[in-house]
């Protein structure tokens, strides 16, 4: 029967269609070796019960070796309702189908409901490959439309897909839009991205985020702890209250410090430098902070 079944069918057929013939070492032999090796099949199938799912099984498989292949639908279709789909059902049906299409692919359409229908689907073949003719110029464009990576098409595509928000924007794009109009909502969340000082006019745009009514206080950011000293007087100079707020002084004090390269400890003019900054400092915070200026005084 077999050498009827269409080469490329042959892995498909070893895989799903033939049953595990060898008998572990010791084992009773089971009823697959007594069907397989009798020499009348047909007395070995009386051995079965009938309505059984073995006996519908090898039933339809001596059938199907027999080259009555015409008889095997009937009796599946009464092993499926009595006993419902299986693997040993859909084994049947991967030879039947096999077996039908090899002896004749057209009588499958009719004879057999699932026959090349069947087989596509299970093989998972598609036939929509094209020929491709010798000379033929495929034309691929080169480079992309300006008119779609503009970065005024991102910018709007941006704030179309991310409406009052900055979430379509990445990191790189921060220090651009800061530049640009903001509503308080994408100040907010402006600030809350960035991670370095270096941003023309960022003094300005701290000054105004603490002056929106849901603002929380100076040091709520962490942009708050990387200003600038010069960046943190022009804070101080458009809203001098801050001069008054313990955590815009402690970051203040920090960025008075001489830098990490010197021991001011031992380098006596930048001790009396830095002493001076502290003291200039003192003289403008509110009598809250006058322990600042004993502390210089003392040292000095």
């Amino acid at each position: 029967m077999f050498d009827m079944i269409h080469p490329a069918a042959a892995t498909f057929v070893l895989a799903l269609c033939l049953p595990n013939l060898a008998p572990a070492q010791g084992q009773e032999i089971g009823f697959d070796e007594i069907f397989a090796l009798s020499e009348n099949r047909r007395e070995a199938l009386e051995q079965l019960i009938p309505g059984t799912e073995d006996y519908y099984y090898y039933s339809c498989l001596q059938l199907q070796h027999e080259g009555k292949i015409d008889q095997v639908p009937a009796l599946l279709e009464t092993w499926i309702k009595r006993h419902g789909q299986s693997a040993r059902v859909r084994e049947i049906e991967n030879r039947q189908a096999l077996v039908d299409w090899a002896s004749d692919p057209t009588r499958v359409m009719t004879s057999w409901p699932r026959g090349l229908d069947y087989l596509t689907r299970t093989l998972g073949l598609s036939f929509d490959h094209t020929r491709q003719k010798a000379g033929d110029e495929v034309v691929l464009p080169s480079t992309l439309a300006p008119s779609r990576i503009a970065p005024k098409v991102w910018e709007d595509n941006a704030r179309r897909l991310h409406p009052d928000s900055m979430d379509g924007f990445g990191d790189r794009r921060l220090e651009s839009l800061a530049a640009g109009k903001l509503s308080d909502r994408q100040l907010t969340e402006l600030l809350k991205r960035l991670q370095r000082p270096d941003v023309p006019g960022l003094a300005d745009l701290v000054v105004r985020e603490l002056k929106i009514r849901s603002s929380r206080k100076f040091g709520s950011l962490d942009i708050h702890n990387e200003l600038l000293p010069e960046q943190l007087e022009a804070c101080a100079k458009s809203l001098p209250k801050l001069l008054n707020d313990p955590a815009f002084v402690s970051v203040y004090l920090t960025k008075l410090r001489p830098s990490a390269d010197v021991d001011w400890t031992t380098n006596v003019a930048e001790r009396e430098a830095f002493l001076d900054r502290l003291w200039a400092l003192a003289q403008r915070l509110d009598p809250a902070h006058n322990d600042l200026k004993a502390h210089v005084l003392q040292h000095r």
